[in-house]
Formats: C-alpha cells, sequence, structure tokens
C-alpha cells in the first residue's frame, strides 16, 4: 500500500480550508454558492507520531484550539487507512450493504478506510496495538482475558472519542439516544426540549424528529446556522435508531430574507463514521470507506432527519477544560493479588487502554496484558466517578518476580501511571505488588571478598543486600623459597594466616655468574614483597679429571692417559682408536693449565687425604686442589 500524503498535511490542508470561515457565513439570496472541496485523498499509513501529533487539551488554550483538537482526531480516525491480515466477517445488522447472513465482510488484500462499524467502541489508541505501520497491515480483532473481540466502533463513539479530547463532562453514554442535554449535550442555538430527559426513547415527544418539528424549521435552521467545527448533531427515531455526525468547518448560512435562512442553500461540512461503506478511488487504488470524511449536508437534510445540534460546556468556558489524572481505589503499598485484582482505576476523563507490565529481575518482560474499554461501559458513565475493574487486567496467578507498572490511557490521548511497584508471587503463585523482606542472614568479610547483610522475601525469595563491610585483606606469612633442580629459576612462595587456600607465589629467571669453579645464580622478582636470592654452586670438582664427580686414583689414570697420548698440533688425544677427554678439574693445581704437574698435585693430594678429617695434611702443610689460598 503506498500514501503519498501525510496525515499531518492533510489536517494542514483542512485548516487552511477553513482559515476564511472562523464564523458562521451569512449570504444573501442572490449570493452564489460557495463550492465544497472535497476530501480525494487518502493519507499516509498512520503512525504513532501522527496519533502524538494531535496537542493535549489544557486550559489555556483558545476555543479554536480545543475545537481543532476534537476535529483532527474525528479525521484521523475516519482516515485510518488498513488492509486486512485476513478475511474479516462481523455482526452489524444495521448496514444496508451487510449480507444475507446479516455480517458485514473485509477482504484479505483490499484496503479500507475508518473502523468497521460495530459496537466496539474502539480509539485510535487500541487499534495501533494490532496495526503494522510500515505496511499498514491491521488485524481487526483483539484478544483480552481468553476472549478474541472485533475491534469496531460506531458513528456514536466515533464523536465521542474525539469530543473525549478535550471534555470530561458529558456522561452516562450508552449511544446516540443519550446523547442529551442531561447528559452534557448542550443544545447549540435556542431551540428546546424537555431539560430533564436522559434517552430520546422514553417517549414518542422525546424522539429528536419530534422535538425538531416541535421548535419549527426557522428555529433549527438558526440553530443549524450557529454550528462550529467540533460541534457535533445527533438524531434518534424509532424504530429506526439514531446517528450522530462532528462538524468539521463553521456552518454556511444563506439567508432567504432578512430574518429568513434557506435551507436548501446553507450547509454545514461534517465527518461520520457508519456501516454503509462507499468505494472512492485515490492514487489508482480503490477504497472501501467507512462513513463520510468531508460531507456536505443542508439545513433542510438535516431537519428533515431530525437532527438536533449539540455543543460541550469545554468549547464556551475553555478553562473549565481539565488535567487528566488517575488513581487507584487502593493506595497501599502491600497488596496481595486478591486485593489488586479486586481494585478499579479512576479517572476523570474517559478510559481507553489498561496495561499492566511485569518485568523479571532480569529486565526482561516476563508477562503483558492490556484491557480495550468500551466507551460506553457502565462503570465510565458517571462524570464524577468514571472507574474501570483490574480483575480483567491481571492475571489469578503470576510465577516470576519483578517490577509491575499498570497505565491508562485516557480519553486526552495522555499515557498516565495508575501503580508502580516490585511484584513477587508466594509458592502458590498468589500475586503480590511488594516483597515482603522479613528474612535476613549475614555473610562475614573475607580477605578478598565483602561482608553483608541478605534480606529475603518471605514471599518469593527475591532478596537484596545491603550493610556492606569492606574486604579484609590478606595476612601473609614469610615467604619461603624454592630453587630448581638446575638453579635456572627459583619459586617464591607465601600462604594467608587467614586462609592456607589463599598462596601467593611467584617464579622468577636466574641470571649467572661463574667465577672459576662457582657459579653464582640470581634470581630477581618482579613482586616488590619477595626478596631476591642467590645460590652459588661449584661447577666442577678441582681434581675430577673425568668428571664422575669423585676424586681418586682414575682421576691420576684418566690424566696420564690424556698426556701420554696428546698431539698438540692437533690438540687431540687418540690411541688405537680411543679419544682421551678431560674435564675441568683435571686442572688439579688450578694454574689453567694441564699437565703434569697436575698429575703431581692429584698424587699427592691422594696420597696424604684423610677421609676423617677430609684434609689432605703434608707433615704441618695441607695439600689442596685447585688454586692454593
Amino acid at each position: 500500500m503506498k500514501r503519498n500524503l501525510k496525515t499531518a498535511s492533510l489536517l494542514l490542508c483542512i485548516s487552511l480550508l477553513l482559515i476564511t470561515l472562523a464564523t458562521p457565513l451569512s449570504l444573501n439570496a442572490h449570493s452564489v454558492e460557495l463550492p465544497v472541496v472535497m476530501l480525494q485523498s487518502v493519507p499516509d499509513i498512520i503512525t504513532w507520531d501522527d496519533v502524538n501529533a494531535i496537542p493535549v487539551a489544557n486550559n489555556t488554550m483558545s476555543e479554536d484550539q480545543l475545537r481543532q483538537i476534537c476535529v483532527d482526531y474525528m479525521l484521523l480516525q475516519q482516515n485510518f487507512t488498513w488492509t486486512p491480515t485476513h478475511d474479516l466477517d462481523y455482526l452489524c445488522a444495521s448496514a444496508s450493504d451487510a449480507d444475507e447472513d446479516g455480517m458485514l465482510h473485509c477482504k484479505e488484500g483490499e484496503i479500507y478506510a475508518g473502523f468497521p462499524y460495530g459496537h466496539g467502541g474502539l480509539t485510535l489508541y487500541n487499534a495501533m496495538d494490532y496495526y503494522d505501520t510500515e505496511s499498514g497491515l491491521w488485524d481487526a480483532y483483539a484478544t483480552q482475558s481468553g476472549t478474541t473481540l472485533p475491534l469496531t466502533n460506531n458513528c456514536g463513539t466515533a464523536v465521542m472519542w474525539a469530543l473525549a479530547r478535550v471534555s470530561t463532562q458529558t456522561q452516562n453514554f450508552a449511544g446516540t439516544v443519550t446523547m442529551t442535554k442531561q447528559n452534557g449535550y448542550l443544545p447549540v442555538g435556542t431551540y428546546s426540549y424537555d431539560e430533564n430527559i436522559s434517552r430520546f426513547d422514553e417517549s414518542d415527544k422525546t424522539q429528536t424528529k419530534e422535538i425538531a418539528k416541535a421548535n419549527g424549521k426557522q428555529t433549527m435552521f438558526k440553530s443549524y446556522a450557529l454550528l462550529k467545527k467540533g460541534d457535533g448533531t445527533v438524531t434518534y427515531n424509532t424504530p429506526y435508531g439514531g446517528h450522530a455526525r462532528m462538524a468539521i468547518e463553521n456552518a454556511v448560512v444563506v439567508n432567504k430574507t432578512s430574518t429568513t435562512i434557506n435551507g436548501d442553500k446553507s450547509y454545514v461540512i461534517m465527518a461520520e463514521q457508519y456501516s454503509t461503506r462507499y468505494q472512492r478511488t485515490s492514487q489508482g487504488q480503490t477504497i472501501n470507506q467507512h462513513g463520510q470524511i468531508y460531507k456536505k449536508y443542508t439545513f433542510s437534510e438535516l431537519y428533515n432527519s431530525g437532527y438536533l445540534p449539540f455543543t460541550i460546556t469545554e468549547f464556551s468556558d475553555p478553562q473549565s477544560v481539565e488535567q487528566a489524572a488517575v488513581r487507584l481505589s487502593n493506595a497501599g503499598s502491600n497488596l496481595s493479588y486478591t486485593t489488586l485484582s479486586g481494585c478499579v482505576v479512576y479517572s476523570n476523563y474517559y478510559l481507553s487502554k489498561l496495561t499492566i507490565t511485569v518485568t523479571g529481575l532480569d529486565g526482561s518482560v516476563k508477562y503483558q496484558n492490556k484491557v480495550n474499554v468500551n466507551i460506553t461501559s457502565t462503570s465510565l458513565r458517571n462524570k464524577d466517578s468514571r472507574y474501570y475493574a483490574l480483575s480483567a487486567l491481571i492475571p489469578s496467578k503470576m510465577k516470576t518476580p519483578g517490577h509491575v507498572k499498570i497505565e491508562a490511557i485516557v480519553g486526552s490521548g495522555e499515557t498516565l501511571t495508575v501503580y508502580e511497584g516490585n511484584a513477587c508471587y508466594t509458592a502458590s503463585g498468589d500475586f503480590y505488588t511488594s516483597h515482603s523482606y522479613n528474612q535476613s542472614s549475614t555473610t562475614k568479610p573475607t580477605c578478598t571478598e565483602p561482608g553483608f547483610t541478605t534480606h529475603t522475601c518471605t514471599r518469593c525469595g527475591d532478596s537484596y543486600t545491603d550493610n556492606e563491610v569492606a574486604a579484609l585483606g590478606h595476612n601473609w606469612g614469610e615467604a619461603s623459597y624454592k630453587w630448581s633442580e638446575d638453579y635456572t629459576a627459583c619459586t617464591a612462595t607465601r600462604i594467608c594466616k587467614r586462609d592456607e587456600t589463599h598462596v601467593d607465589s611467584e617464579t622468577a629467571d636466574a641470571t649467572t655468574d661463574t667465577q672459576g669453579a662457582e657459579i653464582t645464580y640470581t634470581a630477581n622478582f618482579k613482586g616488590t614483597d619477595f626478596k631476591t636470592q642467590t645460590k652459588t654452586v661449584n661447577s666442577f670438582i678441582w681434581g675430577d679429571a673425568n668428571g664422575d664427580g669423585y676424586v681418586n686414583n682414575k682421576d691420576i689414570v684418566c690424566l696420564k692417559n690424556y698426556l701420554a697420548y696428546y698431539d698438540a698440533e692437533g690438540q687431540t688425544s687418540v690411541h688405537e682408536g680411543v679419544t682421551y677427554s678431560l674435564k675441568s678439574g683435571a686442572d688439579a693445581n688450578g694454574d689453567g693449565m694441564k699437565n703434569n704437574t697436575d698429575v703431581v698435585r692429584l698424587k699427592r693430594y691422594l696420597m696424604f687425604f684423610d677421609e676423617l678429617t677430609g684434609k689432605s695434611m703434608d707433615g704441618e702443610n695441607e695439600v689442596v686442589l685447585g688454586p692454593a689460598s
């Protein structure tokens, strides 16, 4: 579905057309009748932006601004353009184009404008929940509390929701039959009828044709002449029923004489919802229109059909416009399911939709339910005490704790918060709107974790913590150090005195420094709590010529063989295919060379070595291996 004209543009064009019609226009009998520009285009697919573009009424606005709010909403209802997601069949016995089964049918894939005609009391706020603002597809059925209902409205509810954008003074609405002065629908002009009647069907004399006839044509014509945009007209006559329309322009008046009005030439442009559909073409597409968007009615036509013009208090007294408000019948903060579901929502405006959203502890939506409120609901009829029961909104059992929020969209177009608080449930599933944190436990602080008090809901197990105590930190013992077998690394370890499972360790690679037969290994740790470690070891043993770790006669033999077969030129020692080699310890006297002086020193050392003392003493002189000290 393609739409090239925005809703806002449509309303602007209509407003510009009306700008010269700020007051009823009077023409003499010889004047040429002004042409009426009929709406020939359909707005783009409606979005929430279009709905929200209509301002919220307040008591600082002018009469003209308040009237325009009502007209804009009425036009937006009638221009609600949609394509069914599937074939729709709904009952409307009064429709002239109903099939033999008394049903009206909307076909999948065809384009429609205006809501289906029925007794659902639908508003745009309800419709948009089931409407795809990208494609214009609309499922005109809503399921609430397990029941599937058609989303419809009718002539009276369409006018009522438009007026409800600014008015709180109408009441007892049960259809066009109740649009009387006693219920807040004030007569426009000087015509009159019994102010005590609350319904037009109380007797023959209370039906609108009889009322119009009793007042006379000219009195009714002069009353129609005072119609301004936003005012309405209503007719009700048995057995035919009733109908309501809204003026979207001020009346155009053509006089016959100075004292009489030409009813055939005088007219008013109106919008209305009704069951009969007509087809019109817009931008090459066939539109099935419910009702009229921009329809001209002469005063004579209005009179002959028994229409009575009416207005509302707020148009004549803009300061009487009220600020929208809602409240819950029980203001308690600890409400059980039984109590909450038994509560009602009060509002000074008509209630359109109620929504409950339960958000889980993880932040995700665990439950949501919406109820569309019919404007004809008996609970909305008393203007001083409009309410709606929450029993249809809140489930009998809830299985998730979280946060509950109940919101209401009211006639003014505002979304107001009715109730907001935590939600939890008992083991049996009973619903509460707050937790009962009567159970607590204390967690002591540890080296790494803070201490705190945990409070637990005795209803659902939800919990929170407070009274936090800082973590204690570690109480480390003295560090211990362990070298690897080859001394290439050293590991430092310390253990917490509070908790022996808390171990801090670091392994550092060692650097080396070789001095003679000694190698000094040094390990430097990155952690400042560990000290540098050194380890000095012998790289070899002086006199250990064969490198077996011992100093004995085998070393003398090894040294002699090496020297006996040593080839100075090739610097090798080989005899009969056997290669002789020496280790660093072969330098027995530590002079840096390996020769017969080392054999002499080694023999002498072994000759005088005493295993008991571990020394080699030649008299008073000690024979040492390696450099003499």
